[in-house]
């Protein structure tokens, strides 16, 4: 039968099937990390070796690290800035900046020295310089926190956040000088932010590195978190986390 078949219809095959599998090892790599981090009760236990199996065969067939290719990257990138711009545009419509779970990433680094730590990061636009000065005029323009929270939040609310391609790769937290996190991370180099909210996921492996006192994207998230709060006591450190799109994983399935 199949040799009555066009050739075309295979590779229209072969591409379809090319385009789904990164989609199912994604949702499955999730669900294992899903049932990793909770203890599993007996009867699901079967579900984790099955989905084990499942990551197994998908290796073995060779296919290829999730988002490899360049324009699978990219599209990575935007769904992940898009969800974030949507988060934050609401926190600061409706939640008056609060942070969600959403921008509230679990901390898993390889070395497995914390114990997937929540930090909150900002993500950074890409003419920081520009923002920072907005922000920092907001925070010295009055001393009455009130009023510098409706003016940051007023510039937040509105556009800030409306346009994902405004936004550059770059995220970034701040922390105590005296942080042995801080140190640990800069130190290794490297870790995995992990997103979740809403029945969205992603898992976002990240280069780190410390910002200097005169960085842009350390100016920004200073300034930034000054509307928010008062000044921070002692002395602050930042750290800038740097996606790397092509082995971010994600589900948006709930």
């Amino acid at each position: 039968m199949d040799d009555c078949v066009p050739p075309q219809i295979f590779e229209a095959r072969g591409r379809a099937q090319r385009a789904i599998e990164p989609k199912i090892r994604s949702r499955t790599r999730m669900r294992m990390r899903r049932l990793a981090d909770s203890p599993l009760p007996e009867e699901r236990a079967e579900e984790a070796r099955s989905a084990n199996v499942h990551m197994f065969t998908m290796h073995a067939r060779g296919i290829p690290d999730l988002y490899s290719s360049e324009s699978e990257a990219a599209t990575a990138r935007n769904r992940f800035l898009t969800w974030q711009c949507k988060l934050r545009q609401r926190a600061m419509r409706y939640e008056a900046g609060r942070p969600s779970a959403g921008m509230r990433p679990a901390l898993d680094d390889p070395m497995r020295q914390t114990t997937r730590l929540r930090i909150t990061v900002l993500i950074v636009p890409r003419e920081p310089a520009a923002a920072a000065a907005q922000f920092q005029y907001i925070v010295r323009m009055t001393n009455d926190p009130a009023e510098r929270l409706a003016k940051g939040l007023q510039i937040l609310s509105g556009d800030y956040f409306q346009h994902a391609s405004q936004f550059s790769d770059e995220m970034t937290a701040l922390f105590g000088g005296g942080s042995s996190i801080v140190e640990h991370l800069s130190r290794h180099g490297r870790c995995v932010l992990d997103f979740r909210e809403g029945g969205v996921e992603f898992h976002v492996p990240c280069q780190v590195a410390n910002l200097d006192s005169g960085h842009p994207g350390l100016l920004h998230t200073y300034w930034h978190n000054r509307i928010f709060g008062p000044d921070f006591p002692g002395e602050i450190r930042g750290l800038s986390f740097t996606p790397n799109w092509g082995q971010t994983e994600h589900d948006t399935s709930t």
